[in-house]
């Protein structure tokens, strides 16, 4: 927890909302779906349910000072490799 702690902090000193700290790139997991109040210029995601990636959506222009801006939904990895396998709907094995 102490670490995780630390990285909220830096990151939020960073990107919350209203602060203008320059290029970043932010790697995370779902964590930052509905603890941060952080406002991105945009986002790369994985596909996920509809709440969770509006939760996501949520991090981008929070604070509504830079008008529409894109968010990217992957659809797949580019060599065409399933997250899922079809018939079963579980994950990969990896």
């Amino acid at each position: 927890m102490r670490d995780r702690w630390t990285h909220e902090q830096a990151l939020l000193r960073r990107c919350a909302s209203g602060v203008n700290s320059g290029a970043m790139v932010v790697v995370a997991t779902q964590v930052v779906e509905v603890s941060l109040n952080i406002d991105l210029d945009t986002i790369y995601t994985d596909p996920a349910p509809l709440d969770a990636l509006v939760q996501r959506f949520g991090r981008v222009n929070r604070a509504r000072t830079k008008g529409i801006v894109p968010v990217q939904v992957f659809r797949e990895p580019r060599d065409g490799q399933g997250i899922y396998l079809q018939h079963l709907g579980s994950a990969y094995p990896g």
